[in-house]
């Protein structure tokens, strides 16, 4: 199946819930991984702790989800300590 062409967020993605939202850096992020995914580049999000790579994770599998109608299967490599909060912000 071929790739769509890349199309850049400008601000937060319409599917994320109101209590979840995104500063500028994640969109970037989720931009980054979207670009990425389009390209049919493999990439691995890695930055310091605290800057949110769960919820741009959550974001990009939402879009994929939502915008480009791919339901997975996903591998999703997380630590223990933030599989909870990631598959509650998922399942949202």
């Amino acid at each position: 199946m071929k790739r769509p062409k890349f199309h850049r967020y400008k601000e937060q993605p319409h599917f994320l819930p109101e209590q979840l939202s995104l500063r500028d850096y994640q969109v970037d992020g989720v931009n980054w991984l979207m670009h990425a995914w389009c390209k049919g580049n493999s990439c691995i999000l890695a930055d310091e702790m605290g800057l949110g790579k769960t919820i741009q994770t959550v974001s990009f599998i939402s879009a994929l989800f939502h915008d480009h109608d791919r339901a997975g299967p996903f591998l999703c490599v997380v630590p223990l300590s933030t599989l909870g909060t990631f598959l509650k912000a998922l399942c949202d």
